[in-house]
């Protein structure tokens, strides 16, 4: 699973290429490659932390209805389009789209007012702390619990409100394994190359579109 906080529109006009360290639940250790481009395009990579092979990327356009997801081993980019959300999903109250983390649904924005948290409640707190030479706020993340109407820690993560973009994510999941994303290296700058640019000769499985 990638971030599951995120801002609920497109960022524009603050290019970022930053650097994570990232444990998933299955105790896999991956680097990743996050960068954003003045335009709003994203694309973050997860690569082997020694020899910085390309293992998966996704790409989400400013424009458009759909994301990319490649995936270099199968050699494969999967293509997903969701249909625009109604006011109450694009702001996360809403049940119909899929996991905010796999989709962006929400229309292009100068400055997006709101955050996502997938299926967590959030909850702000004034806890800040200085990573990778920014400022961050804690918040923390709660998720159902066994019990009905039950409420358990799912872990927290840590927004950059300046940079529109998360910096840290801890999330507990209902088994109780852990995933992490931990920056290591943050430069405001432009990426350079396309963001957007895949391998020409992947095979594409959009779900839209007749084979």
């Amino acid at each position: 699973m990638l971030f599951h906080c995120q801002p609920s529109g497109i960022v524009v006009g603050r290019p970022v290429v930053a650097r994570f360290r990232v444990s998933f639940a299955t105790g896999t250790e991956m680097a990743a490659l996050f960068e954003r481009d003045s335009s709003g395009n994203t694309r973050i990579e997860l690569r082997d932390p020694s020899s910085q092979a390309i293992h998966f990327a996704w790409l989400r356009p400013s424009e458009g209805n759909s994301d990319f997801l490649v995936f270099y081993s199968e050699r494969v980019i999967g293509v997903r389009s969701w249909p625009p959300p109604r006011t109450s999903d694009a702001l996360g109250g809403g049940s119909a789209l899929p996991p905010a983390s796999l989709v962006r649904p929400w229309p292009p924005s100068a400055a997006p007012d709101a955050w996502l948290f997938g299926f967590f409640q959030p909850q702000r707190t004034d806890e800040h702390q200085e990573l990778a030479g920014y400022d961050a706020r804690k918040v923390l993340l709660r998720g159902h619990g066994q019990g009905a109407g039950s409420i358990r820690d799912a872990g927290e993560c840590w927004i950059s409100e300046s940079l529109m973009m998360v910096l840290r994510e801890r999330v507990i999941n209902d088994d109780g394994s852990v995933e992490e994303w931990n920056i290591t290296e943050l430069e405001e700058k432009q990426p350079t190359g396309d963001l957007l640019a895949t391998p020409p000769d992947f095979k594409v499985i959009d779900p839209q579109r007749k084979q």
